[in-house]
Parts: structure tokens; C-alpha cells; sequence
């Protein structure tokens, strides 16, 4: 599974549930984050990786679909535009569809993988644990020291 592809599903699988557990706030939060990996981390990525000549990269980098996306989101934030109803209660019904929409291509993606493959590298299991076990423990204690 391409790296590219697992960070799009959890930023569609995270967004969903931050707006869960925190309401509007955290998507918002979450929106920003993702924002600024979007802006930043993706062209850099393009830049580091990139073997073509400086005109194709920077064609790749400016005309990738998330970054015109986050582009054209933020220029709609800063500049206070609405959208009108109808279209926003449409993409409120199709927001409401990314966590399980994501959920189905990750799995199926998974399903792809040999069971061995998926639990037999020990970067991914380290990165794993990193992410589900170390981190939160970690934050766990620091938050209990702040009260």
C-alpha cells in the first residue's frame, strides 16, 4: 500500500471522529493539520523525490489536487465566503459518507496484503506501536502531571 494513500485514509478516517469527539473545534483543528501537510509536506515530498526537470515539479507541485483543494479552502475561509445551502447540505451527506467510504477502501487495500506481510516487518510494527501504544501513554502521563 502506497504511504500516500494510508495518510489520505486516516485524515478521512480522522476528521469524522473529531467531529465526534470534540465537535467543530476539532475538525476545525484537524482541518489545519491536515492543511499544512498539504501544503507543505506534500511539495517538499514532491521536491526530495522528484527526478524530473524544475518545470514538471513545479507543474506537479502547484496543480496536485490537494494542494488547489486546501488552497481553494482556505481562500473561502479567510475571505468569509458561504457557500449556499443546498450545495453545503450536499456535501454534508457526502462528508457524512468519507468515514465508512474510507473504512471500505482500507480494508479492501488490506485484504490485498498477505496476513504475514502486514505483521511481518518489524518497521511497521514499531511504527505502530509508536503510534498506538508509546505516544498515548506518554501523553497520558504528561497530561496527568499537568492535572
Amino acid at each position: 500500500m502506497r504511504r500516500t494513500s494510508v495518510v489520505m485514509v486516516a485524515a478521512m478516517m480522522a476528521m469524522p471522529m473529531q467531529g465526534a469527539m470534540f465537535g467543530a473545534d476539532g475538525v476545525f483543528c484537524g482541518a489545519a493539520h491536515i492543511a499544512v501537510f498539504n501544503l507543505v509536506f506534500w511539495p517538499y515530498c514532491e521536491i526530495v523525490l522528484g527526478n524530473g526537470d524544475k518545470k514538471s515539479l513545479l507543474k506537479k507541485i502547484f496543480l496536485n489536487p490537494c494542494v488547489i483543494s486546501t488552497g481553494i479552502a482556505l481562500l473561502l475561509f479567510f475571505c468569509g465566503i458561504t457557500i449556499p445551502e443546498i450545495p453545503a447540505k450536499a456535501l454534508g451527506h457526502l462528508s457524512d459518507l468519507v468515514l465508512p467510504l474510507s473504512m471500505i477502501i482500507l480494508g479492501q487495500k488490506l485484504t490485498r496484503k498477505p496476513f504475514a506481510t502486514l505483521f511481518g516487518d518489524w518497521g511497521n510494527l514499531l511504527a505502530a506501536a509508536e503510534k498506538l501504544v508509546i505516544v498515548p501513554l506518554l501523553l497520558l502521563f504528561i497530561m496527568k502531571g499537568l492535572h
